[in-house]
């Protein structure tokens, strides 16, 4: 018993020391530059990333009657699938100028890297299956003809390309799940018999796209910005009211705790209430499901805190956060 109050002891106190150092000493501050081409590519982007691809593993699961809870179970074409996916919306689509541009980083070699993230992710592609690697493939270049911008200038088509984007992250996590570790073997009927609870997966995420793009704009919108929010939420209650009656428990619980933050938003409509629109249905989804994928846990807890230890010594910036400023 002595032993054991001793462990918890030394354990508080460790820790609280650890805490002391990583947000007070000096040494920080020297070694947060080796980590700038690192966070060149907004690794807290994975947020939504693994989000939308563990979806799509979940729901494919579910298609085959299956509801996981707590999978401790480890797969190298499951790791391989998200890793791959990781590198190609990194490497493509989250390149952070801005702290390019403050840090005058190198162009050419965060383009190097980029070129080697990429042929990193599509060669392990190939140790998946046929369709994972078609699907990074056509990711791929869905990625390269949105970041041109060529003839897609308007707002609604930037939103039905991140959708479509999202769409291939979802349905990779849901062929992973479905073709049960074979190579060539698919069954489209898995994905038909799913359509309805692939639509409303959709909805949840397109509802996620607008809180977003909501919350960014400028404060002279509060009229468009209040009707968004309402389009959000009717999507919403759309996705919890087929949930609910399809028995799928995941998108109910995730959908009925982001509605109150609509609801809210609406009658008073500060800005910082449709931030939070944005920011904490995002952390509600990702909380939820890796208390089915504990392992997805451990690697975005990994990213938050080292991505607020790099911006607290490189930026004197508190991010990420859950912390809305007032207005």
């Amino acid at each position: 018993m002595i032993s054991k109050i001793l462990l918890v002891a030394s354990i508080y106190f460790l820790s609280k020391y650890i805490s002391k150092f990583i947000k007070s000493n000096s040494l920080n501050k020297k070694i947060v530059p080796s980590m700038d081409y690192f966070f060149a590519f907004s690794p807290t982007s994975l947020f939504s990333v693994w989000a939308l691809t563990a979806l799509g593993f979940y729901i494919g699961n579910f298609s085959n009657n299956i509801v996981p809870q707590w999978e401790l179970n480890f797969d190298i074409k499951i790791f391989l699938v998200f890793l791959s996916l990781a590198l190609i919306t990194l490497s493509l689509l989250f390149t952070n100028e801005k702290n390019i541009s403050e840090l005058s980083l190198n162009n050419q070699k965060i383009d190097k890297i980029s070129k080697i993230l990429l042929l990193i992710s599509l060669f392990s592609l190939l140790f998946t299956n046929i369709y994972n690697f078609s699907l990074g493939i056509a990711l791929f270049y869905l990625i390269r003809i949105y970041k041109r911008r060529a003839g897609f200038n308007s707002l609604l088509n930037q939103y039905l390309f991140k959708c479509l984007i999202g769409f291939l992250l979802f349905l990779s996590g849901f062929i992973i799940a479905v073709t049960d570790k074979n190579y060539f073997y698919f069954q489209v009927s898995n994905l038909v018999y799913s359509i309805e609870i692939v639509i409303i997966s959709m909805l949840f995420y397109f509802s996620m796209i607008l809180s977003y793009e909501n919350q960014k704009r400028n404060s002279n919108f509060e009229t468009s910005k209040r009707n968004i929010n309402n389009i959000s939420f009717l999507l919403l209650l759309v996705v919890l009211v087929t949930a609910l009656k399809i028995n799928e428990p995941l998108l109910a619980i995730c959908s009925a705790c982001s509605i109150p933050f609509y609801i809210f938003a609406f009658f008073r409509s500060l800005n910082k209430d449709f931030k939070r629109t944005f920011i904490y249905p995002l952390f509600i989804f990702n909380f939820f499901i890796s208390t089915i994928y504990p392992y997805l846990g451990i690697c975005l807890i990994f990213i938050f805190y080292i991505s607020k230890y790099y911006y607290w010594h490189r930026f004197d910036k508190n991010y990420p956060t859950f912390l809305v400023k007032n207005d």
